[in-house]
């Protein structure tokens, strides 16, 4: 099952143009004018990569078969979607699918096409990501989502609609208490004028280039170990790129030292290739040429994959390497070293802000005057300040990190999880990890209101009678640096009557070796609108789907099949996280790979490069087996 859950939990639509036969050149239509009751925005569609589904979209368009449909699903840092259902909740008639055009990343402020798990079923429901979606991309293994346009004005509208409160309705767990309604979409081709996204609208909306400055640092760099980044801030947008001393230190020496004195200040992005890559880091927006510094000696032993900084040269001269750089936007392996060629000194990797480069990239270029580059991008986006960012990381010797498994959903600002309770009995999968050496033993204390019971049971590890959690050899780290782990069963009681009201459980959790140090973790219960409804326990036969994947958004295993809750079929994490479940529920596990295919890893299913990462674990509970 596909990681968003939204996006294949319901049937989803979109169509095929009947009577017209497959485009064999770009899609006349050019822009998308969206008016909804938060504000308007444009799209400015892939035509050239996506003329089917441009086409597609501009049929439902024109047919005015939008207007009254509603944004039924919000994730909030993930996607908003639409265009399927009415205020009422009807689900309209579509044309026929339409074939998949999945040829470009899934970034944010991108629309995309929504589909069920056929590649081919997309038909009239879109969504626009809200951030970098790359497990949405098409990939080895994976079919991916077709992207068909970008969001180019009123992003703050979008903002607004991901913004809007959600509830859980019996059905869908993102769907908005208050629907935005779509009121039409209007759209123009590729020889009319943009348009200005006023005319209709709620509410006035103004352009936004790119992302905003704040978001590359509005959340800490959560890394598991040490680390050197940039923040770039740019007049397009921000972007944040990890550095890579260990495998090229000494163009990461030059790096800084051009940081530190401040070279790349006020350059331009002289160089753009669409959706492939952007250069930067010799010229000033009049095509003065700006250098410093000598030339670095060729490092290149990484590879030019999505994402990564490498340096410019000269063709003939491998160390050739001064101040230009490039981000590379797709895999451009044919930058990488090998047999025949001397490659380029990839130095970095973009953790945050991928798509302000994208936004880069798709500029209209124009040959400049002083330079005589044809592919300068307009208007010339420019870097304002970078600054160096040190992060140094210190494992605890305690527990670091405890996470609720099964109906984990998101964490209030106080640090509590929120977990969905179904009835008045349920066991809630809790996952735990330390990264203390060797064996340790853990004391497990609960703290809950008179009405509620909390019950540790057996997990992965066995909970000795003095409730006690004990570690032992046979579970050995993935990684060097990567932490024990185990996970407990707690045992949900309710004894009021009715539904309860919101409450908090504590967890506890002790160490021997460290008696004067508690971890506690904070679930906090909320009885959901079917509270009392029949819910999978230990011991029910039942058919599941899922999707595993890495933390990167790489499917490495899906499917469909029978088993029994809590046998020792399937890997434990996955067997323990689905306890509780309602059927037709779906739910995301994320497990380190010792609760998953585990350190011998049995399957051979391919955990090299991992590097210590937890599983995702996308299911849904069909049936009853």
């Amino acid at each position: 099952m596909h990681p968003s859950r939204a996006l294949l939990a319901l049937p989803l639509i979109a169509l095929v143009l009947s009577g017209c036969t497959q485009s064999e050149g770009p899609s006349s239509y050019q822009w998308a004018e969206v008016e909804t009751s938060h504000g308007c925005f444009v799209i400015e569609f892939d035509r050239e990569d996506a003329p089917r589904t441009v086409d597609n979209f501009a049929r439902y368009a024109h047919e005015g078969f939008y207007e009254g449909t509603i944004f039924h699903r919000i994730m909030k840092g993930f996607m908003v979607q639409g265009g399927g259902f009415t205020e009422d909740g009807r689900q309209k008639k579509t044309h026929d699918p339409i074939p998949l055009e999945a040829k470009l990343p899934n970034d944010k402020w991108t629309v995309a096409m929504a589909r069920t798990g056929d590649p081919d079923s997309a038909t009239s429901q879109f969504f626009v990501n809200t951030k970098d979606n790359d497990f949405l991309d098409p990939g080895p293994g994976q079919d991916g989502y077709t992207r068909f346009g970008t969001v180019v004005l009123g992003r703050e509208v979008v903002t607004a609609l991901e913004n809007v409160p959600t509830r859980y309705n019996g059905e869908e767990k993102s769907a908005p208490v208050d629907p935005p309604v779509i009121h039409g979409v209007t759209v123009y081709e590729h020889d009319e004028a943009k348009p200005d996204c006023t005319a209709g609208a709620d509410t006035a909306v103004a352009p936004v280039d790119a992302t905003p400055l704040q978001d590359c640092l509005a959340e800490p760099l959560q890394k598991d170990h040490s680390g050197l980044f940039l923040h770039f801030e740019t007049t397009a947008g921000c972007f944040v790129a990890e550095l890579h001393p260990e495998d090229a230190p000494r163009t990461v020496d030059n790096i800084l030292a051009l940081v530190a004195s401040g070279h790349y200040d006020g350059l331009a992005f002289h160089r753009v290739s669409r959706d492939t890559l952007v250069q930067t880091g010799g010229y000033l927006e009049n095509g003065t040429r700006v250098q410093a510094g000598e030339p670095v000696p060729l490092e290149a032993k990484r590879s030019n994959l999505k994402g990564t900084l490498a340096m410019a040269r000269t063709p003939r001269d491998p160390d050739s390497a001064t101040t230009q750089f490039f981000v590379n936007l797709k895999d451009n392996t044919r930058f990488d070293a090998g047999p025949q060629e001397k490659g380029y000194a990839v130095f970095g990797t973009v953790v945050r802000g991928l798509g302000t480069l994208y936004d880069i990239s798709r500029r209209d270029t124009t040959e400049h005057p002083t330079t005589g580059f044809d592919n300068w991008p307009t208007p010339t986006p420019v870097i304002e300040r970078v600054e160096i960012i040190e992060r140094e990381y210190t494992p605890p010797a305690t527990v670091i990190r405890l996470e609720a498994g099964v109906h984990q959903s998101d964490r209030a600002d106080d640090g509590a999880w929120r977990v969905r309770v179904s009835g008045a009995e349920e066991l809630v999968p809790v996952w735990f990890r330390h990264t203390g050496n060797g064996a340790d033993t853990w004391s497990v204390s609960t703290l809950a209101p008179e009405d509620w019971t909390v019950t540790p049971s057996i997990g992965v590890f066995p909970l000795e009678p003095a409730g006690l959690v004990r570690w032992t050899g046979d579970v050995a780290p993935y990684a060097p640096h990567y932490p024990y782990a185990g996970q407990l069963l707690l045992g949900l009681q309710y004894h009021g009557d009715g539904v309860p009201e919101e409450t908090d459980i504590v967890l506890g959790l002790t160490s021997e070796r460290d008696p004067q140090e508690t971890t506690e973790l904070t679930l906090r219960l909320i009885p959901d609108a079917g509270f009392g409804n029949p819910v999978t326990l230990l011991g029910d036969p039942v058919e599941v789907r899922f999707e595993g994947r890495f933390t990167n958004g790489t499917v490495f295993d899906s499917g469909r099949f029978p088993t029994t809750i809590g046998s020792a079929e399937t890997v434990p994490g996955f067997s323990f996280g689905i306890v509780g479940l309602e059927i037709g529920e779906t739910t995301t596990l994320r497990m380190p790979p010792e609760l998953a295919y585990g350190h011998h890893n049995p399957e051979g299913h391919d955990l090299a490069g991992m590097n210590g990462e937890w599983l995702v674990f996308e299911v849904e509970v069909l049936r009853r087996a």
